[in-house]
């Protein structure tokens, strides 16, 4: 939602009251005060109340753990949800919390609930009669689930220990609250499709309310037979007798249902999506219209097993199930005559079978035998496409890749096999595979059409990171430098820096690939060419110079600021440093200049000091000037010199000339005197 990425820091209005934390000016939260009935893996429960009511005691608040947010992109949905039938959510912000630098993200919820129905996991209860289902149950949830539907919003954990009974004396129930947790993590297998059953518990997604009336469907047979028969089974015992039996005899097994009831089980309990009921049938349904359920078009069983490691399977769907993680030996199973022959033979699959041969050969062909996990998950999409997505180990529903991506930056298991289903185009294969899709599975297709390019790349601003916030524009910037501090929009990026800064530019980087990846996609009009110029920059070996540019292109898109601590981390962080002039006057004066914008703060002035074209190019030409004035001089002197050598051998020349002519005026002047006297 648009209102969940403008709820900053600013909007949030927080303080700190000691140990009481005041959010958006109207809830207190008392951080001393933890309710541990209201933690899960993903928060904690405190005690909380209005501002204006000191006795209210029936407020809680949850405390986010940064790396598992609450479901940002259907919040506000819920919090402008007011139904009696579910818990309410009052109000969500970002609070500080604890320690110095850091918040939290926080929801206010109003407990409506007098106790859970279920005490225990395994506690049988008075078994509802037909019309204390109806009103008390059915009535209260068709209608909380309509006003989901209206929004677009899911559910998704409509389980036993998530009902609550009514303050009135009928045991009319109420729906605990669901944004807490990812998209059907915490759900038991029990209440789960059989496909989104299959998927790893981080990767089931939001599914469609088909998903929820499914969960209905379970919930309202419990509720009737007074408790869950199956609960002394395994997740595996139930999913495989949900392939082999149907959920609905999985799950009602030999209990007599009242008669009233029986269309409605069946109905909401059918395992093909396509068949099973609409909020529409359930409506006809209660408005009197007795309705005959589709019949469910369960998988083609054969009178003669396949038997596969000493297991007899008399299912195609049960076979795929056990063997579509099991790599080149699951693929070894999936391209054996044997196999075909009992398609063939036993389920009247004549042309499976040679779809399956072809797929095979026309993927290896394409030099994909090398990589048996993707032809073996191929091969799956062709025989079972209801069926998630399977890579590896990894089992992913389509829409719940994206929430997979969050948890598995944890995961470096998870990550890897993610990165390569991605670039294999294993969601868009799934996709083609698909006989119809629904209008938010259409959407996926130009979706993951382009994340094959962007995990495959290594500039700034894609991989793995692009694809994150591609799949999760509400999530915070999980940047291992920020994410203790629930930055939700680009406004929140550079106070957040400025907070870390004074801690953290002894030994980091300004910048990450979670902070350009964000920046790019959340920076409203041209957070790409941003990272783009950062880029450019920064193989330009302008380091500093690209932080820093990139932070101001940042602070012109926001309500601007001063930030003293960042702007040291900045010019700090290259050896290089920000200005290199080569008249080092010039340098000096403006190191000074520069230096009391870092004093200040003021990245903008900052950028103009170290990004001076004009005076940049005026250095340049002068250096260049300078150069060549040396150069011309240099010859100068050499020439000089090569004079002065030349000089030395004339006056050595003529030394050697005079001297000879002296000696010989001399040799001359003697032998005349000599002549004389001898006369």
């Amino acid at each position: 939602m648009e209102n969940a990425l403008n709820k900053t820091q600013n909007d949030s209005k927080i303080a700190f009251l000691g140990s009481e934390i005041l959010l958006n000016d109207q809830y207190i939260i008392y951080s001393d005060q933890p309710l541990s009935e209201h933690n899960s893996y993903t928060c904690l429960g405190f005690k909380a109340r209005y501002i204006e009511e000191v006795e209210e005691d029936n407020l809680y608040a949850l405390v986010f753990h940064p790396k598992t947010p609450p479901r940002l992109d259907l919040i506000d949905a819920f919090k402008n949800l007011h139904d009696l039938n579910l818990e309410l959510l009052l109000d969500w912000g970002v609070v500080e919390w604890s320690q110095p630098s850091s918040r939290r993200i926080v929801t206010i919820f109003r407990k409506i609930g007098v106790e859970p129905l279920f005490k225990k996991k395994n506690l049988e209860i008075e078994p509802y009669i037909e019309e204390e289902l109806i009103n008390d149950v059915i009535q209260p949830l068709y209608h909380l689930l309509d006003n989901l539907f209206v929004r677009g919003a899911t559910h998704r954990h409509i389980n036993p220990s998530n009902l609550f009974l009514g303050e009135t004396t009928r045991r009319q129930v109420i729906l605990g609250q669901c944004v807490s947790i990812p998209p059907g993590f915490d759900q038991p297998i029990l209440f789960e499709t059989i496909d989104s059953s299959l998927a790893h518990p981080s990767a089931r997604g939001n599914g469609a309310m088909s998903n929820d009336l499914y969960a209905l469907g379970v919930l309202l047979a419990i509720l009737v037979m007074g408790g869950n028969p199956l609960f002394d089974l395994k997740d595996e015992e139930i999913l495989e007798s949900k392939i082999v039996n149907g959920s609905f005899l999985t799950i009602i097994g030999t209990f007599k249902l009242p008669l009233g009831l029986i269309e409605l089980l069946r109905g909401l309990l059918i395992d093909n999506c396509r068949d099973r009921w609409n909020l529409n049938d359930l409506k006809l349904w209660l408005d009197g219209r007795r309705l005959t359920p589709k019949p469910s078009i369960s998988a083609k069983k054969s009178l003669r097993a396949f038997v596969f490691e000493k297991k007899s399977y008399y299912q195609l769907d049960h076979l795929i199930k056990d063997i579509m993680v099991m790599g080149s030996q699951g693929l070894d199973v999936l391209k054996s005559n044997k196999l075909h022959e009992w398609i063939k033979r036993s389920l009247n699959g004549d042309v499976l079978a040679v779809e399956i041969e072809n797929l095979y050969v026309s993927l290896s062909s394409m030099g994909t035998i090398s990589n048996p996990e993707k032809i073996l998950s191929r091969i799956v999409f062709l025989t079972t496409p209801n069926f998630p997505i399977v890579y590896k180990k990894l089992i992913v529903m389509i829409d719940g890749i994206a929430n997979a991506l969050v948890y598995a930056i944890d995961h470096s298991e998870i990550k890897q096999i993610l990165s390569e289903m991605i670039s294999l185009r294993l969601p868009v294969n799934w996709l083609a595979a698909q006989k119809s899709l629904s209008s938010h599975q259409t959407k996926l297709i130009s979706v993951f059409e382009k994340l094959p390019i962007s995990i495959n790349s290594s500039n700034y601003g894609q991989g793995y990171e692009r694809c994150l916030y591609e799949m999760n524009p509400h999530l915070p910037c999980m940047s291992p430098l920020l994410y203790d501090l629930a930055v939700l929009t680009i406004e929140d990026l550079l106070p957040c820096l400025e907070r870390i800064a004074p801690k953290e530019s002894q030994n980091s980087s300004p910048f990450d690939k979670h902070i350009l990846a964000f920046i790019a996609l959340r920076s409203k009009g041209g957070g790409e060419s941003i990272v783009t110029e950062f880029r450019l920059n920064h193989e330009r070996n302008k380091v500093s110079l690209a932080i820093l540019k990139l932070y101001v292109n940042i602070l012109k898109k926001t309500k601007g600021g001063f930030f003293p601590h960042l702007a040291k981390w900045i010019a700090s962080f290259s050896p290089l440093g920000l200005v290199s002039y080569k008249n080092v006057n010039r340098q000096n004066e403006i190191l000074l200049k520069l230096n009391e914008a870092i004093k200040k703060g003021d990245l903008i002035a900052m950028n103009d000091i170290a990004d001076d074209n004009k005076l940049i190019e005026k250095d340049k030409i002068e250096f260049e000037n300078a150069k060549q004035t040396y150069v011309t001089i240099q010859k100068f002197i050499q020439m000089i010199e090569d004079e002065k050598q030349n000089l030395d051998k004339v006056v050595r020349f003529l030394g050697g000339k005079i001297a000879s002519l002296i000696c010989l005026v001399l040799a001359l002047i003697g032998s005349f005197i000599l002549l004389l006297v001898l006369i």
